[in-house]
């Protein structure tokens, strides 16, 4: 095999999966091959069939059938140990399935390479020559033409949006019914209007009020959000760069890529992977990323999204472990959080100890001060990153069991939102429960969703198997 169990260690998600992971390879498969090119299995869980693992030995790629959101989940990581254990013949042959899947990502990979080598060469030939100096390249009439009408019907989407939140408010919350589909409704105009960003928020508005049909205040605030952002809509050609730019993509404009890494602003560092959580909205599942610079002390959150059951994200970091010698590159905007890697050639390396910056802890009531600060800087910021000091986990009082809070040496309490079924507050309280502990995680200005803590200098993140 040509990789190492310090190598499949490495790759686990957390020490729960890690485990599960032994045990998995432990069992028995329903089957079990490798080739030249792939590792594969078929493990009975606890679905109808048995789930079909594999793994490209080429770029250790990897596919699980099984719905975990861990990446890897503990199945690969249970094939990959069983092969150390038998170290089988690669010999073959491959089930259809496998090959099946080897062949997609071969054609994604030649199409990747061919698409590269295209723009590679387009820009060769717009390079200037010598002396003559180019004009910069224009849009195209028919490309100006289809922004000007999606600039038309964003603006016709958000007039619209204001309407509608003012017949809302003329009737009255009160008498709205909290599993009403209006909300729905009006989010799917604005993905008509080509206005994504504004349809989640509408959306996200509707799932706050089903869930908590009692608080019409925190709702009432939502919306007055809401509504200041419709305004700001209107005067985005009179807003600063930055601000018009991080306004326009929460809309929903997008960035390219290529513009990010090609003119964001750059920062060079060793950044450490703090944190994961993976959000799904329908069929769409982003797994968020979070590292921390540890010379430019600056956050940067890594986006990646994936579509459709079993489907996978490019890139995984394990957490505690840093970028060496990488860097960042942001996207435009006033909170500048999100950021994409600049390619090279060096190895993500773990850590021995990850030290934490004192300048990175914060006490509660400096969250509420740093977060109005961001806010005043953009207001619609959904999360905002953060180290809370000496937190202890437990059941909120007089609460059902699944509620749970951070409680800090003074007594202040902040609700902790659980949103992520693999993240368990049972397990950040079994890590907290002997002394308090440093905890890293979301805020949005409501409640705290923790993804680590830090214990003994060491990144604990304590998820389900």
């Amino acid at each position: 095999m040509n990789f190492s169990r310090e190598q499949v260690n490495a790759m686990a998600p957390d020490a729960a999966s890690l485990t599960a992971g032994k045990k998995i390879a432990s069992s028995t498969w329903a089957s079990f091959g490798a080739s030249e090119r792939a590792l594969w299995g078929e493990f009975a869980g606890s679905g109808k069939n048995p789930y079909q693992v594999e793994v490209d030995l080429r770029n250790m790629g990897f596919k699980c059938s099984c719905p975990s959101r861990k990446i890897p989940c503990k199945h690969v990581l249970g094939l990959l140990l069983t092969a150390l254990d038998s170290n089988p013949k690669q010999d073959g042959p491959e089930p259809q399935w496998v090959s099946d899947w080897l062949d997609k990502r071969d054609e994604r990979a030649e199409k990747k390479k061919a698409k590269e080598a295209k723009e590679a060469g387009e820009a060769e030939e717009d390079k200037p020559k010598k002396t003559v100096k180019k004009a910069p390249k224009t849009p195209s009439k028919s490309s100006e033409k289809n922004a000007a009408k999606r600039e038309a019907r964003v603006a016709e989407g958000v007039e619209q949006l204001k309407t509608w939140l003012s017949d809302l408010i003329r009737v009255g919350l009160g008498s709205l019914d909290p599993k009403s589909k209006v909300w729905d409704e009006e989010a799917k105009r604005l993905v008509d209007a080509q206005a994504p960003g504004l349809a989640g928020i509408v959306s996200s508005i509707g799932e706050f009020a089903a869930a908590f049909p009692n608080e019409r205040e925190a709702l009432l605030g939502k919306m007055g959000r809401l509504a200041l952002l419709v305004e700001a809509c209107g005067k985005i050609d009179k807003a600063p760069e930055d601000f018009a730019s991080e306004l326009r993509q929460t809309i929903g404009w997008t960035v390219s890529q290529a513009d990010v890494l090609e003119s964001g602003e750059r920062v060079d560092d060793q950044w450490l992977c703090v944190g994961r959580r993976i959000v799904q909205t329908g069929k769409i599942k982003a797994l968020r990323t979070w590292f921390r610079g540890a010379k430019s002390k600056r956050w940067a959150l890594y986006l990646q999204f994936a579509a459709g059951r079993g489907a996978s994200f490019a890139e995984h970091y394990p957490e505690g472990f840093a970028r060496r010698e990488t860097a960042a590159r942001f996207y435009p905007g006033v909170v500048k959080l999100r950021a994409l890697w600049e390619a090279n050639e060096t190895i993500d390396q773990p850590m021995e100890k990850a030290e934490l910056p004192s300048d990175a802890v914060s006490t509660m009531p400096e969250l509420f001060k740093n977060y109005a600060a961001s806010l005043a800087k953009f207001p619609w910021q959904e999360q905002f990153p953060v180290v809370l000091k000496g937190i202890a986990v437990r059941p909120a009082p007089g609460s059902d069991k699944d509620d749970w809070s951070a409680i800090d040496g003074e007594g202040r309490v902040l609700p902790l939102a659980l949103e992520d079924p693999e993240i368990s507050g049972a397990t950040f309280a079994v890590v907290s429960a002997s002394r308090p502990v440093d905890l890293f995680g979301e805020w949005n200005g409501r409640t705290f969703a923790p993804l680590s803590a830090w214990v003994d200098g060491k990144l604990v993140f304590p998820q389900l198997s």
